[in-house]
């Protein structure tokens, strides 16, 4: 699932996707449970592996974190 996700995002781009999928298994994180859904619902993926909420949800926070830099609120990812 993690690849079949990821691929969605990233296509061909192989260490890109190496690079995104370390990345999530290193970072906790607690999303909750609704956001998860509508997420999992919005792309088109229906399973519960932990794997797949992660990347999700540190996608999630990627892009969170980007809006929030252009708008010059946080520095970085832990600042946010």
């Amino acid at each position: 699932m993690c690849l079949i996700l990821s691929a969605m995002a990233w296509n061909d781009n192989k260490a890109e996707l190496a690079r995104f999928i370390a990345e999530a298994c290193a970072t906790p994180m607690v999303v909750p449970d609704e956001v998860m859904v509508h997420l999992l619902t919005t792309h088109g993926v229906s399973s519960d592996s932990p794997h797949v909420e992660r990347l999700l949800a540190l996608k999630v926070q990627h892009t969170v974190t980007q809006i929030l830099k252009k708008q010059k609120k946080v520095e970085t990812m832990t600042d946010a």
